[in-house]
């Protein structure tokens, strides 16, 4: 997506999302679902285009993110959880 890049993907314990500098910060969120379509990770008031989301508490499996901007979706895409046993 041109908005954001979510990585690695898979991930393990923690994310990495860059938003492009298109983004308004005062205004983004960042969704995630999984593949029943529950919201399971919600981040609203983020303050940098680069940060981290803990993942570690999530089973493995597939998750859809989105990213809403000025209330309007503004990316979205998947990503494959896959912790270390």
């Amino acid at each position: 997506d041109d908005n954001l890049q979510f990585y690695p993907n898979p991930a393990q314990n923690t994310a990495y999302i860059h938003l492009n500098s298109d983004v308004d910060l005062q205004t983004a969120q960042l969704k995630l679902y999984d593949m029943l379509g529950n919201e399971v990770v919600t981040m609203n008031h983020i303050t940098d285009y680069n940060f981290k989301v803990d993942v570690s508490s999530l089973a493995d499996g597939c998750y859809i993110y989105k990213l809403f901007n000025k209330g309007l979706s503004a990316g979205t895409g998947k990503v494959v959880l896959q912790h270390n046993k």
